[in-house]
């Protein structure tokens, strides 16, 4: 639901106190908080409180602001108190009053009905039924004046990278890159394993790193991406990276530096990276 403020002019029948005759009309303006569905509208029977009119009945007909449709999973959420001038309105928060958005947005109760709802950082959302279409793409990449970055990215019972166990019927890795300035790349199908009832709810890609032997070269990139399967494009807005702290190892890298976290929801995934 959104939780809006809507400005509603309504008209009072009211009989003459001396003249039983033609009911005349007054007319007035006031705000009120409604409920409403996604790009729809909804009308509610209100009780009024306020003078002049208190204990008088009012219908309501409540109407989404422009720029709120369906394919927003976390629709914006008026402010609670309208600041004056009405055209400097702004909208701090997110609103997930129900179960499509609640799963995959950071929830917080608030003082009103529902709840304040926003996008966790470094985060995006994808349509759930975009996701058969679409693998995850990890890169890894530093500078030329570094070489040899090695790592250990885990997803399932899969661990692929240097030194370590190898891949699964999810998890593929492009090779060991050695050379100054390079990039490696790992694959996952995660919607496959989910079909395939490895994970339900929620899952999550472990990335370890280092520099190989005991050369501590700094910090390198990693991103995360989705592109489709079908010719190797890149999804929409479905991109997100960070500045990574590799550790230093001979061996299958133990040093984790960041997660790749995975919520479904009824209607969309949000992926987010997690630094360590």
């Amino acid at each position: 639901m959104f939780l809006l403020h809507s400005k509603i002019s309504f008209a009072m029948y009211e009989k003459h106190e001396e003249e039983d005759r033609f009911p005349y009309k007054r007319e007035a303006a006031r705000w009120f908080r409604c409920s409403l569905k996604p790009s729809a509208h909804s009308f509610a029977s209100i009780t009024l409180q306020t003078a002049p009119y208190p204990n008088r009945n009012a219908l309501l007909l409540c109407l989404p602001p422009s720029g709120i449709g369906r394919s927003d999973p976390c629709p914006a959420r008026y402010q609670r108190r309208l600041p004056q001038p009405l055209q400097h309105w702004s909208y701090p928060d997110r609103e997930c009053n129900h179960p499509v958005t609640r799963s995959v947005c950071a929830v917080e109760e608030c003082e009103n009905n529902g709840y304040s709802c926003s996008m966790r950082g470094n985060s995006f959302m994808i349509s759930n039924n975009q996701l058969p279409l679409l693998e995850f793409v990890i890169e890894y990449t530093w500078s030329p004046e570094q070489r040899d970055l090695d790592k250990s990215t885990r997803f399932l019972d899969g661990n692929v990278g240097f030194r370590c166990t190898g891949p699964n019927d999810y998890l593929d890795f492009g090779g060991d890159n050695t050379s100054n300035g390079e990039t490696e790349v790992v694959v996952i199908d995660v919607e496959k394993a989910r079909q395939d009832s490895k994970w339900e709810d929620s899952t999550a890609i472990i990335s370890n790193a280092r520099w190989f032997a005991s050369d501590n070269q700094g910090g390198a990139q990693m991103r995360v991406y989705l592109r489709r399967k079908s010719d190797g494009g890149l999804a929409e807005e479905a991109s997100v990276s960070d500045r990574i702290n590799p550790g230093t190892q001979s061996n299958c890298s133990s040093h984790k530096v960041a997660a790749v976290k995975i919520i479904r929801g009824s209607m969309h995934t949000r992926v987010t990276l997690e630094k360590a």
